[in-house]
């Protein structure tokens, strides 16, 4: 018969199904001798509590047909199996026909046989024999042998083991034909033979032999052998196999291999299945798939869909399933090929399998099912096998409904129109809709009205109608919390903005950004954000640090259209350095495409509530999850039933007993076994069980039975506390009330100790009796709560213990925070293998894009914010580039600025800058004294308080995952980006540190314009305002731009940088966002792998949130939660999981409770209502705590205003009193009214404010310690007034905090203020009696609250009561009065005004101190109580002490040491200048330092401009004149004369028709100009402009990237290298014509002009072409767009039309066809479109045109590039020159400069090292000239320096006219040193000279000193005068003449061939035979001379000048 199950555990079979082991037959054919009635299937429950089954003798299994065919089926011999060790043994025979898995009967013709497995094994050793045998007709995968006719035998498998080692054999051998695909040998007849494969095992070595054989015919691919006939033999494989129990993962998956992943977890097993090399997609692509194999991965991948906790992998296995032909059609042609006599149970499994996934894929992904005809199918033979059989049973039917309703409602439309007004809704009101189908994020629909608002009350007395009831209502008030306030705010927003007078009214709940834009995408660790700038001129009153503004997890909404259209995000990554700058980091709640789309210039408003989104998210998400089975307790929770049961695991049919000792000893500390240490493995601790004799009447306590407990003072509590315990221990829900000081937290400490001592009990399976572990969950509203229960846990219990969340502030529990467990169980490697790969591969495929998107973004946001350098820019600006840094250079020379100084386009920004200046320049009236006063106090010196904003930061960052990424624990960071300084003009942020503007004038810029400059430069930065690029092209003369207009083309260039940037980020959003989010998950799973082996999990509401999908993996059995009542009652129940059998609540109703944003949600639905209030309400059984511990009586008697029966311990009565004053309870009644604040939602009171702190700072006068006293406040507005007036010297160590944050805590003095006081009477949150109860309960000594308690709210209720009492006992007060401890007997001071407090400075009183010290004066103070003995008292009159023999009295303070030097000044002469000066009497005036200005004079004749002891000026400063030889003065500083350049304008005509844009001094005043700068803007071969410099039509190759693409894939290279043909087939294909070459290849087919046959969304027949991709534009809807005539055959009846993919434009067939077919006999040039200009590249039909096209450009391009073979020889070359021919300084600067032997940037053509050639050729001529001008002159020669700058200079191309220039001034260079020369050698002579030739030489002279180009008749001239100088001077080469050169050589008596000279050209002789035999030093420059071996030096040369001798006199002298 069919299993029944409801609806409600559908869900929960499907799990139980995936989940059962494999060697558990469940739904597998029973034997024959099942049937007799002696067995019977009954549910029962396991450890997990699911429904499972188990036989009995009275229960009968389902029937089974016999006799399927012609057949039998025999099981027999089924004993003693177990799941460890036993022995097992089946037998099966049969015969038949079948296409799939024969489970009995006869299948056709066959048999099978299984006999004898025995003594079977999972773990440990045995042994397993199986045998079997038959032979048939079917189509499975066999083996070997022959799939039609043939055999199947297996034998001897024996002793196979798992872990240890064993012997395995197996033999299988057969013949026949078959189609499927063998090992090796012949696929049609032969034979298949394995044997000998012995000793297999899984961990230790052992040997593996396999031999097959075989020969025939087949089909199929073989591994080896002959395909035909042939064989293949391989034998004895042997090896150790490696312990790792992965291995597999590098193989694909097979049967063995899935069997093997049943069990392990869901979540190992999923990702194993998606592991890149496992191959999936080929395994489920397998269309002759074995039936088993099927089978067993249907259910493997059923089990993997109950994984929770990693979607993102889920859907990833999804996206496989879809992309396989698995579900769409291996599974369906299976299920066809059942026939009906072949249905069995074990097809029931498979249908339940099947179902299960089609639930789990119509979940994530509804659209994609119906894309499959699988679910057709199934309909269609269930309805069939429903009729006849009896395997369709509740679970299949339910769950093919469940997918109907799934897929039914993906394309359901809400067509209903929300109401314009909001009802309350009756609490029985019927839904609109499912509350699951509901989107958790915000939608427009939400905000805009679109959607029906529907929320019904929380109940708080009554039940629920049902759990889908309760859920609904929770779910939808929830989140009705956070979009109500954005709704709200958003429709006042618009409503404001409309009217004017409203505008600037504060919009409550709701904060305004104006102009919004979104920079960049930013990466981090583990998400990807986008950063927002905002305007913040308004919002410079806001302190980031402490407001409540985007702080971490707010929501916020962007729109840029009044709110129709809307964008949801989060505030991500909170900066309070960034928000100072206008700038976050939110993360959107949409498609991150749609965001990436969106205009970079589109401006938005941006609006934030305060709702912590990322909470609600994961509540919300879990109630929606939330199912029947999975929800504990639902008889208290919804049906509010009072009768509480005893927990489940206290249900064992027998009585229980604890031992409860541990709550006798309270030392006792218990300690756990540790199964952290090793994961999966429980170490058990070593235990001393040692209890006092006191406690052995609590070691066996029957639990359940109070008489049976100790008594209450042996466990040491009070009555109430020991029924609390008692009730606790005993009923699964238990709610204890804990009133103030009554130890709520000691309590909750007992009954865990209890519970943790007892573990046993609860970790242990009901039916089983064996353990089960589970957590125990301890949950609390605030970190310091958690921080501190946990502390209290750790003081008894030694074991398991993980906080969950990251930022804990205790020490103590640092070792146990879940942190801290990830990095040991890295370090450890204990994770889980799939997860650890899975981890670092999704790590490092983030690391990847980050770093590019962080690089590019980092760029991105630097250009919005800060003025980029005009070497950024260079590339867009164009020729502006050279104009703008010209004129740039010229005013810093005349300015005479060097280094650090502002860049060329900030100088040419300056006038829009200065203008700033001088606007605000009279508006700076700012008083000096007045700036300093404010400045004396800052907010570092004050103490902290402790307010609502920072506790929420620190509540919502406290729980953000900080993981570390590596294996070793250490974190690892996404590469952080810094911008090179280099590209920032300027920081606008460090302006002030900037920028120094001096004008004309000499007046430098104030602070306050500082400040004015960096607000505007912020406006025109972030301002849309700039150029096209019609208007930047048409703009000429930039520098006369009006400060606007530069302003404008400024931001253009930024745009055009931007705007690439951005294209090159778009594509790696996506794959960033899919990585971080898998990596997320894979950190969640890799925390549920820890935390389900912790004995205890503590973690915050916000914390569980968070963590809920893995909560309800490790299932904790056991849920406390402390401060229960200040919870959401949402926030617990989705901690609760379907394990959970013990809830314990712990908290105080009548304290603080929940707080909703929104308050009509708390006042009017309840939602303020938290569960543990609602279940006091329903009168479920509670107990409430009495005695309190904490209060004074006085103070406890307020408290008993609310806690009638609250009892006093007698320690209470035991404190002393408050010190200084006369009473410890005051309230302070006063009429000052309060501050009020449009920014801040909260209020303030100055008045309450300075009384409280000048009442505080008394009592620090009495002694008190700073942390004994607690300031509380009402409002946290009210922290901010009070910290103002605390300054950390006087008050650190005060707790200042709200009274919301003081929740749990106490102290012994509180003040408290009330802070509200106004006309109205409104008090606010003052009279909500929880926030009463929870201030004046805060202390135990002392409490002083100060307020107006004239309003009407305090005349009624509760305060009317307290105040009634108070007024009685005369504490209710209009002043206090303090009393003088020193004078007790004195009247005290009476305080009503904080400026009362003066009358007691000092703690005592207004009378003198008067106490006489040790020196001998008396006490100045006034009465004080503090360092009464005086020992710390300083006396600050003067020393009375003389030091000085000369009478000098000391200078010093009377408390000081006077010392042993006299520094009494007098009037002393500087001995080594003589200049007067005030000296220290005991200071010679030889060490004093003098101060006058020094009087000498410079060697230029100016005065030193430093102090008369310090060293003399080095470098003139003086400005003085300085004329260029072309006319132009200027002045410089004395030092720079010589190096001064001219910056006059050159204004040449170059060669190449340009006016040279440099000056006369760069251009060597016109001898060698500077390249032509102007871009050259012809059109390339590749269709780009060229953007170099002006090159004559020697344009480089492109550097653009390459634009060319197939459809395959897009060339990586620059536009000017060569392109890597594409090798891929054609893609060029239709039904009717097909290209069969490659892809760079011509294509041999014609178009096809058919029609395409497909129809468009839009319902319409597409009007393209076969075979063509479809146009976006459709010929009905888009008729007049496409019918437009261009080429006139548009409207022609039957026209078609192609659309252009590079452009988009669609355009008629016929005509396009022409047009491109036109063959142009002009230039190489790509086609282009002929309505956009955009070059036509990637367009197949026309594939041809293109590519002949792209083959010319190539051919163009080898010309241009040259071949490898020239480029290689020249490289080689130029190498040689690097090398020999220059030196190593210019050697460095060619090889750093064209990037040579690196991966250079740029093309790498010919024509560039033709260039370098002849650079190198230039410097090495240049060299050769320095080093002869250095021997003839001895010093560096200036204008050989000049011409080697110019040489050097940053270019590409060197041009013709540069090279003659530099070959003239070359020439001239020459000249002028043989002039030089010669006038050296003239002066050594006595030689006369004429008149002429000294006219002469005058006039060269002349020409050589204006140092200008020399006009031909000046070359003539000075070569005359050159001729005259040789003839005067004839032995001009020696320095020596004639005479005396023929004097030298006839004394030495030396034939022709003996002279020689050095390195340096001085002569020296060698004598003998002429060869050198040593070497030696010249005399003059100290360089080496000679030789050896006969062989001159190398740097050594013939002196031809000396005898004319051609050759050395030894013949081999000068060999080398």
């Amino acid at each position: 018969m069919a299993c029944i199950l409801t609806k409600v555990t559908f869900q929960r079979r499907l799990r139980d199904v995936s989940k059962t082991s494999p060697h558990e037959d469940i739904g597998s054919t029973q034997p024959r001798s099942a049937r007799s009635g002696r067995h019977r299937e009954r549910p029962g429950r396991n450890r997990r509590g699911r429904t499972t089954y188990f036989n009995s003798d009275r229960d009968q299994l389902p029937q089974q047909d016999t006799h399927q065919g012609q057949g039998t089926l025999h099981d027999t011999n089924r004993t003693r199996g177990t799941y460890h060790t036993g022995q097992e043994a089946s037998q099966n025979t049969g015969g038949g026909r079948g296409r799939g898995r024969q489970p009995s009967g006869d299948r056709g013709r066959g048999a099978h046989h299984n006999t004898n497995r025995a003594r079977g094994t999972y773990q440990n050793t045995g042994q397993e024999a199986s045998q079997n045998t038959g032979s048939g007709g079917g189509r499975e995968r066999q083996p070997s042998g022959n799939r039609g006719r043939g055999a199947h035998h297996n034998t001897k498998r024996a002793r196979g083991t798992y872990h240890n080692t064993g012997q395995e054999a197996s033999q299988n051998t057969g013949g026949g034909r078959g189609r499927e695909r063998q090992p090796s040998g012949d696929r049609g007849r032969g034979a298949h033979h394995n044997t000998n494969r012995a000793r297999g095992t899984y961990h230790n070595a052992g040997q593996e032999a396999n031999q097959n054989t075989g020969s025939g015919r087949g089909r199929e691919r073989q591994p080896s052998g002959d395909r035909g006939r042939g064989s293949q033999s391989k034998s004895h494989r042997d090896g150790a196999r490696q312990s790792n129990s992965l291995n597999y993962q590098q193989h694909r998956f097979g049967f063995k291999t899935l069997l093997q992943l049943q069990e392990s977890d869901a979540s190992e097993t999923l990702l194993e299945l998606i592991n890149r090399d496992r191959g999936l997609g080929e395994v489920l692509n397998d269309i002759e798939m074995r039936d088993d194999m099927l089978k067993m991965m249907l259910r493997t991948i059923a089990r993997v869909c109950d994984c929770r906790t990693l979607s993102q992998q889920l859907i990833k296995l999804f996206a496989i399933l879809n992309d396989s032909c698995f579900l769409n059609e291996i599974v369906p042609n299976y299920l066809k090929s059942i026939d009906d006599d072949e249905v069995d149970y074990d097809l029931q499994q498979t249908l339940k399998d099947v179902i299960k996934i089609l639930i789990a894929l119509s979940g994530k992904m509804p659209n994609m099912i119906l894309a499959h005809n699988l679910l057709y199918i199934l309909k269609i033979l269930i309805d069939n096998w429903k009729n006849t059989t009896s395997i369709i049973d509740d679970c299949i039917t339910e769950g093919l409904k469940e997918i109907d309703d799934i897929t039914r409602k993906s394309f359901k439309e809400a067509k209903e129109k929300r109401s314009s007004q909001v009802e309350r809704n009756h609490d029985l009101a019927t839904p609109p809709n499912n509350f699951r189908d509901i989107p958790v994020f915000p939608t427009t629909a939400d905000i805009n009205g679109t959607t029906p608002i529907f929320y019904r009350p929380n109940k708080i007395r009554g039940k629920y109608l049902n759990l889908e009831h309760y859920l609904d209502v929770q779910f939808r008030l929830l989140r009705e919390d956070f979009v109500s306030p954005l709704r709200q705010g958003i429709s006042d927003y618009l409503q404001r903005s409309e009217n004017e007078g409203e505008r600037t009214k504060r919009i409550a709940d709701l904060r305004v950004y104006n102009d919004v834009n979104i920079l960049c995408p930013v990466c981090t660790d583990t998400n990807l954000y986008y950063r927002l700038r905002f305007d913040i001129d308004k919002l410079a009153r806001v302190n980031w640090e402490k407001s409540k503004r985007l702080i971490f997890g707010s929501l916020v909404c962007l729109s840029s259209d009044s709110f129709r259209t809307l964008h949801f995000a989060t505030v991500g990554n909170r900066e309070v350095n960034l928000l100072k700058k206008g700038l976050i980091d939110v993360t959107f709640l949409q498609d991150q495409d749609e965001i990436s789309h969106l205009p970079a210039n589109l401006k938005f408003v941006m609006v934030e509530t305060t709702a912590y989104f990322e909470a609600y998210k994961h509540v919300l998400s879990g109630l929606q999850n939330t199912r029947e089975d999975d929800f504990p307790f639902q008889k208290y929770i919804v049906s509010c039933d009072n009768q509480v049961d005893r927990p489940d695991y206290l249900d064992q049919g027998k009585k229980v007993y604890y031992d409860l000792r541990p709550l006798v000893d309270d030392s006792f500390v218990i300690r756990g076994d540790s199964r952290l240490e090793k994961p999966g493995t429980t170490i058990p601790q070593r235990t001393n069980h040692k209890f006092s004799n006191e406690s052995k009447g609590a070691d066996k306590v029957e639990i359940e039975n109070p008489r049976s407990w100790p008594s209450k003072d042996l466990l040491h509590l009070d009555g109430s506390q020991f029924r609390a315990i008692f009730t606790a221990l005993t009923s699964e829900f238990s709610i204890t009330q804990g009133p103030p000081g009554t130890g709520k937290t000691y309590i909750g400490l007992k009954i865990v100790k209890a519970l943790l001592h007892n573990q046993k009990l609860w970790n242990t399976d009901v039916n089983t009796g064996k353990e089960d572990h589970h957590p125990m969950l301890i949950v609390c509203f605030t970190n310091h709560a958690l921080d501190q229960f946990l502390e209290g846990i750790l003081g008894f219990f030694k074991g398991d213990v993980i906080r969950v969340g990251g930022r804990s502030e205790s020490e103590t529990l640092k070792p146990i925070n879940l942190k801290n467990y990830r990095q040991k169980l890295r370090s450890n490697k204990d994770i889980p293998r799939p997860i650890f790969l899975a981890k670092i591969n999704a790590r490092k495929e983030m690391n990847n894009i980050a770093e590019e998107i962080n690089d590019i973004s980092a760029r991105i946001a630097t250009g919005k914010t800060e003025i980029l350098h005009e070497s950024v820019l260079q590339k867009y600006m164009g020729a502006n580039y050279e104009y703008i840094v010209c004129d740039h250079q010229m005013k810093m020379l005349c300015a005479q600025r060097r280094k650090g100084r502002m860049s060329a386009i900030l100088e040419w920004l300056k006038p829009g800058l200065t203008s700033i200046i001088d606007q605000n320049q009279a508006e700076d009236v700012s008083d000096p004294s007045q700036e300093s006063h404010l400045q004396q106090t800052t907010p570092e010196d004050l103490i902290d308080v402790f307010d609502d904003n920072v506790n929420l930061l620190a509540q919502r960052l406290i729980d953000v995952s900080d993981d570390e990424d590596d294996s070793r624990g250490r974190r690892r960071q996404v590469k952080k980006v810094e911008i090179r300084s280099s590209d920032i003009a300027l920081k606008v942020s460090e302006i002030a540190k900037q920028l120094d503007f001096k004008g004309e004038n000499e007046w430098m810029m104030t602070k306050k314009q500082k400040k004015d400059m960096k607000r505007c430069i912020r406006r025109e930065l972030s301002s849309e305002d700039c150029m096209n690029a019609h208007e930047a092209r048409m703009t000429s003369d930039i520098l006369n731009l009006a400060a606007r207009d530069r302003w404008r083309l400024y931001r253009y260039w930024v745009k055009c940088y931007t705007e690439e940037l951005r294209d090159q980020i778009r594509m790696k959003e996506r794959e960033f966002e899919a990585a971080a989010k898998e990596y997320q998950e894979l950190l969640m799973e890799e925390d549920g792998n820890i935390l389900r082996y912790a004995t205890v999990i503590g973690m915050t509401t916000t914390c569980a949130a968070r963590y809920q999908s893995i909560l309800q993996e490790i299932s904790p059995r056991i849920v406390v939660v402390e401060e229960a009542a200040e919870v959401l009652e949402a926030h617990i129940i989705t901690t609760l999981s379907r394990e959970c059998q013990h809830l314990v609540l712990i908290g105080d109703h009548q304290q603080l409770k929940p707080n909703p944003t929104v308050y009509d949600l708390a006042q009017n639905f309840n939602l303020d209502i938290s569960l543990f209030e609602r279940m006091v309400k329903n009168e479920l059984q509670f107990e409430t705590l009495q005695l309190q511990h904490r209060m004074r009586p006085r103070i406890a008697d307020i408290m008993r205003h609310i806690y009638p029966k609250l009892k006093d311990h007698a320690t209470v009565d035991e404190y002393e009193h408050i010190k200084g004053i006369s009473e410890d309870i005051y309230f302070i009644n006063h009429t000052q009214e309060e501050d009020s604040d449009q920014e801040s939602t909260s209020h303030s009171n100055q008045f309450e404010a300075q009384y409280i702190v000048a009442l505080c700072k008394y009592f620090l006068l009495q002694g008190y310690q700073p942390n004994s006293i607690t300031i509380l406040s009402m409002y946290s507005g009210q922290l901010f007034s009070i910290r103002k007036m605390m300054p950390k010297a006087l008050f650190s160590g005060v707790k200042v905090t709200t009274v919301d944050n003081y929740q749990g805590e106490e102290n012994d003095i509180v003040l408290l203020s009330l802070v509200r006081s106004n006309r109205y009477g409104n008090v606010g949150f003052v009279k909500i009696v929880n926030r009463v109860c929870v201030a004046l309960s805060r202390a135990r000594k002392g409490l002083y609250v100060i307020g107006n308690f004239s309003a009407s709210e305090f005349k009624k209720g509760l305060w009317k009561d307290i105040l009634l009492d108070m007024k009685q006992k005369d504490l209710l007060v209009t002043e206090i009065c303090l009393c003088c401890q020193n004078h007790p007997n004195d009247k005290g001071i009476l305080i009503s005004v904080p400026q009362d407090f003066n009358k007691a400075p000092e703690g005592g009183c207004m009378k003198p101190c008067k106490a006489r010290l040790l020196c001998g004066h008396e006490c100045t103070k006034v009465c004080h109580i503090l360092d009464n003995d005086h020992k710390q008292y300083k006396c600050r009159k003067p020393c009375a002490r003389k030091t000085c023999k000369n009478g000098h009295e000391c200078q010093k303070k009377c408390f000081e040491k006077c010392g042993d030097k006299c520094m009494f000044p007098v009037d002393k002469v500087i001995p080594h200048c003589g200049h007067m000066q005030k000296v220290p009497c005991s200071t010679s005036p030889n060490q004093f330092t003098c101060e006058h200005h020094c009087s000498k004079r410079l060697m230029c004749g100016h005065r030193c401009q430093e102090r008369c002891c310090d060293p003399h000026t080095p470098l003139c400063q003086e400005l003085v004149e300085k004329t260029c030889p072309c006319g132009n003065a200027w002045l410089v500083a004395c030092c720079e004369q010589e190096s001064a350049l001219c910056l006059s304008r050159c204004n040449t005509l170059l060669t190449c028709g340009d006016i040279c844009t440099g000056t006369c001094g760069e251009c060597l005043r016109g001898k060698v100009h500077v390249p032509c700068s102007n871009i050259c803007h012809n059109v390339l071969v590749c269709g780009h402009e060229c953007m170099d410099s002006c090159a004559k039509n020697a344009c480089p190759p492109c550097q653009r990237a390459c634009e060319n693409r197939c459809t395959h894939s897009k060339c990586q290279k620059r536009c000017g290298e060569l392109c890597i043909p594409c090798n891929e087939p054609c893609d060029w294909h239709c039904k009717h014509y097909k290209c069969s070459k490659k892809c760079n290849e011509i294509c041999f087919r014609q178009r096809c002009n058919e029609p395409c046959p497909k129809t468009l969304k839009c319902g319409h027949t597409c009007c393209g072409i076969c075979g063509e991709p479809c146009p976006s534009k459709c010929i009905v809807c888009d008729r007049k767009e496409l019918t437009e005539i261009f080429f006139g055959t548009e409207e022609e009846p039957g026209v078609k039309f192609v659309e252009l993919e590079d452009c988009g434009h669609v355009l008629e067939s016929g005509g396009l066809d022409h047009y491109m077919d036109d063959v142009d006999c002009g230039d190489i040039q790509m086609k282009l479109c002929p309505l956009c200009k955009t070059p036509i590249r990637r367009n197949l039909r026309y594939g041809n045109v293109i590519k002949r096209t792209l083959h010319d450009i190539e051919k163009v391009k080898k010309r241009m590039i040259g071949s490898p073979s020239d480029i290689s020889e020249l490289s080689e070359l130029l190498q040689g020159q690097l090398m020999s021919e220059l030196s190593d300084a210019d050697s460095a600067w060619l090889t750093q400069k064209y990037l040579i032997n690196s991966n250079h940037n740029q093309v790498q053509s010919k024509r560039l090292l033709t260039t370098m050639s002849n650079i190198v050729s230039l410097l090495v001529k240049v060299e050769e000239m320095d080093q002869y001008s250095r021997r003839i002159c001895g010093k560096y020669n200036h204008d050989l320096f000049e011409l080697k700058a110019s040489i050097k200079r940053d270019r590409q191309f060197i041009s013709d006219q540069e090279i003659e220039e530099i070959q003239v001034e070359m020439k001239r260079i020459a000249l002028k040193m043989n002039f030089t020369r010669l006038m050296k050698l003239l002066k050594t002579k006595d030689s006369h000279i004429s008149s002429n030739l000294s006219s002469a030489i005058e006039d060269v002279v002349e020409i050589f000193h204006r140092g200008m180009k020399l006009a031909d008749h000046e070359t003539k001239k000075i070569q005359r005068c050159l001729s005259f100088l040789q003839t005067i001077v004839p032995g001009h080469s020696l320095g020596i003449s004639m005479s005396e050169k023929t004097s030298i050589i006839k004394a030495m008596g030396l034939s022709k061939g003996h002279w020689f000279k050095c390195k340096n050209g001085h002569i020296y002789a060698i004598g003998e035979c002429g060869g050198a035999t040593e070497e030696g030093v010249c005399p003059e420059c100290n360089e080496g001379v000679g030789g050896t071996s006969h062989r001159l030096r190398g740097d050594n040369q013939l002196a031809t000048e000396m005898d004319g001798a051609t050759a050395a006199a030894w013949p081999t002298a000068l060999y080398r």
